[in-house]
């Protein structure tokens, strides 16, 4: 209690009779003691103790109200559990009042109180969010005892604290934030799901390195040691939470688990320190998101077609070419299959593009297309063919911040067409043994290189029989209908736009093309989609 003038003069009973009084005046008002710093531990075992002596003492206190002038470093949500459960003990009420989580951490003059337009990093962002969804998950956890929650008014703009505290979950322009959907739309089953403890170094880690971690529910666990860092967050989180908020551990290292199981698959991640970006030293390196990010693995069921197997496997080259459009060397990786530098067959060839933000290595290493390649011929499922990977000049003029110039159609505009068909394709058929013919070429691409295999399998259709586009859109019987083309393959994962993919093959197949829909079970946009979709596209072509 505070050394106040009242307590000076009376002691604690001055709280006793305002209670009394209160209670004298309305006996069927609910009184409640409210305090701040609530779930500070010290604080929360002196309120204990006060309101078990007024309780003993017969003073009629329903509840205790916990102020929540909370901020994104703290309190930790393990303190305000521990709070709630001391209180329970003692009273049957509970009320959260003023709740606010503010961006600053400081007090008293440290505050940003000043109006005007708040400057409020992404990664903040993510850190309240962090803290609003893990409080509400607290307070569901006592939902017998947690009564009421109010907060401190309505918007950013209403808030004692000012709009640069950004402190609600709704801005200064009364919209709702991301934070207010995270909160609203939990998922029941995370309340009290059961994370085992049954964790494996990622697949994707650096030889050595035991984090990041898997167990076989999908979870993630990350460790990072950054000892002097104020706040470390992990990208990869669950869909809209904007990534997983790590905690700091007594030895410097900060430490943390996904809220829930991630999609199977390859997912590309990097880390958030102090505001900084960086990529978790645990990992390999993949290229995404026009950068070198970090990359794990969430083992998939199906992950055999993509196995590292005891066949016979392919070779995969680099090779540089000079592109006159462009005035540049460039490059590209081959797929060769088993046994082609022991015989003088002609193989086809696939073009086979990577999406935006990603580059040439993208199909051979995020996707195992070599893999895939090698298990498909060593299972006789189809007849051997070449693939060809290069970059497809999707992230030219791109800078990190900027807007994507005219859509993404208006970044296929980009000359790739003329890099790919008058340079690429000659260079290939030159030096590798290829059946250099329309019928025995395909091109597909995932998402924006679905796009421009749509694009140039149109523009140049003397040169492609076979188009695939992985998530990246669909084509309709008239724009196909003067191509010749031998076969389309369309697909997307279950959690994108499956009865668009359906519709569009059902179309097709009715105007009478050799076309095929194909939806991955349980995946977004993301690598599993794609792996699935090369191998279920892989036995269509180039049949006769």
């Amino acid at each position: 209690l505070r050394n106040s003038p009242m307590y000076q003069i009376a002691g604690e009973e001055f709280i006793y009779k305002a209670f009394e009084y209160a209670h004298e005046a309305d006996p069927d008002a609910l009184l409640f003691y409210n305090d701040y710093n609530d779930a500070e531990p010290a604080k929360s075992q002196r309120i204990y103790n006060l309101v078990k002596r007024m309780k003993d003492a017969g003073v009629p206190v329903d509840g205790i109200g916990m102020q929540g002038h909370y901020n994104i470093y703290g309190p930790s949500m393990d303190d305000v559990d521990k709070a709630i459960a001391l209180y329970s003990t003692v009273v049957k009420h509970i009320h959260v009042t003023e709740l606010d989580i503010r961006i600053n951490e400081d007090m008293g003059g440290g505050l940003r109180f000043n109006q005007g337009a708040a400057q409020v990093a992404d990664w903040e962002r993510t850190m309240q969010q962090d803290q609003y969804v893990n409080l509400f998950k607290v307070l569901r956890k006592h939902k017998d005892v947690i009564d009421c929650v109010t907060f401190w008014n309505v918007s950013d703009k209403d808030s004692w604290l000012g709009v640069n505290n950004a402190p609600l979950l709704i801005d200064e322009n009364y919209k709702v934030k991301q934070a207010y959907f995270a909160v609203k739309g939990f998922d029941p089953k995370l309340d009290n799901a059961v994370v085992l403890e049954d964790f494996q170094p990622s697949s994707k880690n650096q030889p050595g390195q035991e984090y990041p971690m898997v167990n076989s529910q999908g979870y993630a666990r990350f460790k990072i040691n950054a000892p002097r860092a104020t706040s470390v967050i992990v990208s990869l989180g669950l869909g809209g939470s904007g990534g997983t908020v790590l905690h700091k551990a007594e030895d410097g290292s900060w430490m943390g688990t996904t809220a829930g199981p991630m999609d199977e698959g390859f997912h590309y991640y990097h880390l958030t320190i102090d505001g900084g970006v960086f990529n978790d030293p645990g990992t390999e390196n993949y290229y995404g998101s026009t950068r070198w990010e970090s990359g794990i693995e969430i083992p998939a069921h199906d992950a055999a077609f993509y196995a590292e197997r005891d066949v016979p496997h392919g070779n995969v080259q680099q090779i540089l070419f000079w592109s006159r459009s462009t005035d540049r060397l460039r490059k590209a990786f081959v797929y060769t299959p088993p046994q082609y530098e022991k015989n003088k067959k002609k193989y086809p060839v696939l073009y086979l593009q990577h999406g935006w933000g990603e580059n040439e290595y993208a199909w051979w290493n995020q996707g195992h297309a070599n893999l895939i390649m090698d298990n498909l011929i060593a299972d006789g499922k189809i007849e051997p063919f070449i693939v060809v990977m290069t970059y497809g000049m999707t992230n030219e003029g791109f800078r990190p911040g900027a807007p994507r110039a005219a859509g993404a159609r208006g970044m296929m505009d980009n000359g790739f067409e003329t890099v790919l068909c008058d340079e690429l394709i000659p260079y290939v058929d030159s030096h590798f043994r290829t059946v250099a013919k329309k019928d025995s070429r395909a091109m597909a691409g995932l998402s924006m290189g679905g796009m421009e295999t749509h694009s140039i399998t149109l523009a140049r259709p003397e040169l492609f029989g076979w188009y695939g586009l992985l998530s990246g859109g669909t084509y309709n019987p008239d724009e196909v209908k003067s191509t010749g083309v031998k076969g389309i393959f369309l697909s997307c994962g279950s959690k994108e736009n499956p009865d668009q993919i359906r519709a569009a093959a059902n179309a097709l197949q009715d105007a009478g093309f050799n076309a095929r829909g194909y939806v991955s079970e349980g995946t977004a946009h993301e690598f599993l989609t794609w792996r699935r979709s090369l191998y279920e596209m892989a036995p269509m072509f180039f049949k006769k």
